[in-house]
């Protein structure tokens, strides 16, 4: 024969197989709620979130100021980033298809908009980007690949030597590194 009682849940009449899972169903019913554990956040990410969700900002004047700053600067590259590429597509319509595709104007254009950020930048008063101390060049060019990388022009991206790979020497290659073809 079962036990009957009332289920401290549902608030109905129950019949529990022993007075043990009546006593199980009541400490369910009566516990609290297990304690979230806190999350650690850096103090970025705190005030972050404090200024989204309360509009709580600890940051200084400076900060805030610099803020607004790189949101202006950041606007204003999407806005020149949009209508270059609306020009482009409109060109690219009026072209003749047949015209084969050059990149050379695309460096020109970032040139051109690198420029016009300095020069916003001038206009805020804030200090122009320092040179990292590389040697890669200041504007930006077509990669110039060569044989001997002494001769080779600086640009953008990595310059490299080629070398000329016949199948014997790739098959020895790939044995020597334990893979069989």
């Amino acid at each position: 024969m079962g036990y009957i009682n009332v289920d401290p849940i549902t608030k109905k009449v129950k019949e529990y197989a022993n007075s043990g899972e009546w006593i199980a169903a009541v400490e369910k019913a009566t516990s609290k709620p297990e304690p979230k554990p806190n999350k650690n956040m850096t103090f970025a990410e705190a005030s972050k979130k404090l200024r989204e969700e309360a509009g709580i900002d600890l940051r200084s004047h400076a900060e805030r100021q610099q803020a607004e700053i790189d949101g202006l600067i950041e606007r204003k590259v999407a806005e020149g980033i949009s209508a270059a590429l609306a020009r482009q597509q409109a060109q690219a319509t009026q072209s003749n298809p047949a015209k084969q595709e050059t990149h050379s104007g695309t460096f020109a254009e970032a040139n051109a908009a690198l420029a016009r950020i300095h020069e916003m930048q001038k206009g805020l008063g804030l200090k122009p980007p320092q040179a990292c101390g590389c040697t890669h060049a200041k504007k930006a060019e077509p990669a110039v690949h060569s044989k001997e990388a002494k001769t080779a022009a600086y640009a953008v991206g990595p310059v490299m030597p080629c070398q000329k790979l016949t199948l014997p020497l790739d098959k020895k290659r790939l044995r020597e590194a334990g893979v069989e073809i």
